[in-house]
């Protein structure tokens, strides 16, 4: 239930320090150091308490990088890049407004599996297909191909955590 929400902090958390680094006002940079650690410590927490759950096995039958999802998730980078680094309150409001829409579309669609903090991490975002027919994205730190028997915890209906035995 709260894993797509804490995702999607952790997620947008190097957005966060980015805009930390960028912006002058410190009651804002004071809150994206804030949200960016929040988003760090959201997966990690994500990630320890996903280990606990049961684990599903699969074999691989086909598996590609999820790169197309990775370049068009990364658009929302650029606000940093182009905000104002003295932003006045209407600003602030407008950019917490687009940061919401983002956060509804990006929970509510095929996107929050990709994170750049899970890349930082030495995680890959692939898409997989078992033996049963079924797709779903996996998390993993290792070089996974067809044949490969997949254990695997569950984060949401379409995102999976590679847990090797």
């Amino acid at each position: 239930m709260f894993a797509k929400p804490l995702m999607f902090l952790s997620s947008y958390a190097p957005l966060f320090a980015i805009v930390a680094i960028r912006v002058q006002s410190l009651p804002v940079r004071v809150a994206c150091v804030v949200l960016a650690m929040a988003g760090v410590g959201a997966l990690a927490t994500i990630l320890t308490l996903d280990r606990r759950s049961a684990r599903a096995q699969s074999t691989i039958v086909s598996v590609r990088n999820a790169g197309a999802e990775a370049a068009s998730y990364l658009a929302g980078y650029l606000l940093p890049f182009l905000m104002v680094t003295e932003p006045t309150v209407l600003d602030v409001i407008a950019y917490v407004l687009f940061i919401g829409v983002v956060g509804v579309v990006t929970i509510k669609t095929g996107v929050i599996q990709v994170n750049p903090l899970l890349f930082i991490f030495g995680y890959s975002i692939l898409r997989v297909e078992d033996g049963t027919g079924a797709e779903f994205y996996v998390l993993s730190r290792r070089r996974l191909r067809p044949g490969v028997e997949l254990y695997t915890t569950s984060l949401s209906n379409d995102v999976r955590v590679d847990r090797q035995p």
